[in-house]
């Protein structure tokens, strides 16, 4: 990440159509085919929020040692106007945001075990996110859906 390395304690995995692909921060990660059960749930949260998000990146939280710093997903591949959510699954945690500009406002949510957050259009543009350390959390899983398709 901006031309260094760093040791990425939470566990990353990518699921999408295949042929697609999503890059960010040095690292590709291409689509081989959705297993049915993330099928399944993509086209739930496609339902309940009115999207068309085609990709899921899958991130486990084993415990509160295990973070996210502050930023916002402006990948190219996103689009210029990206919408995604997040379902979390497991042990409550909060999501923090920030916004971009100075003077810095910031507002965190907890997200308990099937919430389901969305970012529209804009909050990339505007507010950064990150998943601050918790002493003594459990073991979370983020499924933050995204639409690499927007083309």
């Amino acid at each position: 990440m901006f031309g260094r390395e760093y040791v990425c304690r939470r566990l990353i995995a990518f699921a999408a159509e295949a042929g697609l692909r999503y890059r960010y921060s040095g690292n590709e990660h291409r689509g081989q085919g959705l297993p049915r059960p993330l099928e399944v749930l993509m086209e739930r949260v496609n339902g309940t929020l009115g999207t068309r998000f085609d990709s899921v990146l899958l991130t486990r939280y084993r415990d509160g040692g295990d973070r996210l710093g502050w930023h916002a997903d402006r990948e190219p591949d996103l689009g210029p106007e990206p919408e995604l959510a997040v379902l979390s699954l497991g042990a409550g945690r909060t999501l923090a945001f920030r916004t971009c500009s100075k003077p810095r406002r910031s507002v965190r949510f907890r997200l308990e075990a099937g919430s389901l957050l969305s970012m529209g259009p804009g909050t990339q543009s505007h507010w950064q996110h990150g998943v601050p350390g918790e002493v003594g959390a459990d073991e979370r899983i983020s499924l933050g859906f995204r639409r690499l398709t927007w083309r």
